[in-house]
């Protein structure tokens, strides 16, 4: 019988009781996709009453367990308990709040009490970390610092979050960032080092919605080199990006771009539906261990799939995984990835789709 996940929430924002932030509300909109056996945990660390961290490392050089019924040894003994760690931070002057930092010391403590063995326990969990702020660059350093932390506890960093906050409720207008939430505890994430952690989500220069229209670009520049005559279809065309035309041929073309992995994401089920017989999926994926920033040649890797084995296979796939779970597949974003074990028979012959030019149909 599999053991129920507990992910326990800490909940970092300092905002008055009564008002939900930005991050706390795109947790909420996380944790609603858990399973209905999960235990959740929710603590706002400014409610705590978290006292503070008295450093006698180089002094004593340990630490007494917390007082039954402290704070802290509610604290840890609910850090303890949980199978998930949740890190729900917004950016403070670029960095954790205050809230955070000060539990986050507390590990100090934890570490050096006789008998506890901390770091070997923390090793058996997952460490997440959602947040929000007005610009990703920003988040940057505090996304570095979790990581950092998780490598220091030998914990896997199972996943980062990031949505545009900023002004109240600014990020319930970030559709990508809503999508990614519905789908974070699902997905099978790396585990990140601390070289690592930086791949997850460097600084970028580019945004994702603009690497996605550089994509359709790009494939239309691709295609006209090879005679075709390729049109922009409207903005939010439902399944395709592009028209092609060449003599009497005609057949569309849907674009994807992955920055950060190498995956393809197809986009909502009902989308994934229309992609049909003729027509062609474009996916621009960055090299390995390489971040996707502007498509130059011999900088990206594109695959030319036919667009009904794209559907067929991300389908079997996407349903099969989410009915299991007991979830509407509808809900999801429909993907195919190179670093998913339930992918990874489907993901080579994928990629022998590779510069696959010769499928397209000649006038």
């Amino acid at each position: 019988m599999t053991v129920p996940r507990h992910f326990l929430f800490l909940i970092a924002s300092t905002r008055e009781p009564g008002h939900m932030g930005n991050t706390e509300w795109l947790a909420r909109q996380a944790a609603a996709s858990l399973p209905a056996d999960t235990v959740q945990t929710w603590v706002h660390l400014a409610r705590a009453g978290i006292p503070e961290f008295v450093d006698q490392r180089h002094t004593l050089g340990s630490y007494l367990m917390p007082e039954a019924g402290s704070v802290m040894r509610q604290l840890l003994d609910q850090t303890l308990a949980c199978t998930d760690l949740v890190l729900v931070a917004p950016v403070y002057w670029f960095s954790f709040p205050s809230t955070l930092k000060a539990y986050l010391d507390h590990w100090s403590a934890w570490l050096r009490v006789p008998g506890l063995d901390f770091k070997a326990q923390m090793s058996q969990k997952r460490l997440w970390l959602i947040t929000t702020n007005g610009d990703r660059a920003k988040a940057q350093p505090m996304i570095d610092s979790t990581a950092m932390c998780a490598k220091f506890l030998d914990m896997p960093l199972a996943g980062v979050l990031w949505g545009k906050g900023g002004a109240p409720e600014a990020v319930k207008g970030d559709a990508a960032a809503v999508e990614k939430a519905r789908e974070l505890f699902f997905e099978e994430h790396e585990s990140l080092s601390q070289e690592s952690a930086v791949s997850i989500a460097p600084q970028s220069l580019i945004t994702a919605k603009e690497l996605g229209d550089a994509g359709e670009r790009h494939a239309c520049e691709l295609l006209r080199v090879r005679g075709y005559e390729a049109t922009l279809l409207p903005p939010n065309s439902r399944t395709y990006d592009i028209r092609v035309r060449r003599g009497g041929v005609e057949f569309f073309v849907s674009v994807k771009a992955s920055r950060e992995k190498q995956h393809v994401r197809l986009g909502a089920r009902q989308s994934v539906l229309g992609l049909a017989s003729g027509n062609f999926v474009f996916a621009f994926l960055p090299l390995p261990k390489q971040q996707l920033e502007d498509l130059i040649a011999g900088q990206y890797v594109l695959l030319i799939l036919p667009a009904e084995l794209a559907r067929n296979d991300a389908l079997s796939i996407h349903d099969q995984y989410w009915m299991t779970k007991q979830k509407d597949p509808n809900i999801f974003s429909v993907m195919v990835k190179g670093y998913g074990t339930h992918h990874r028979a489907m993901w080579p012959q994928w990629l022998a789709y590779k510069d696959a030019w010769n499928l397209l149909p000649e006038a």
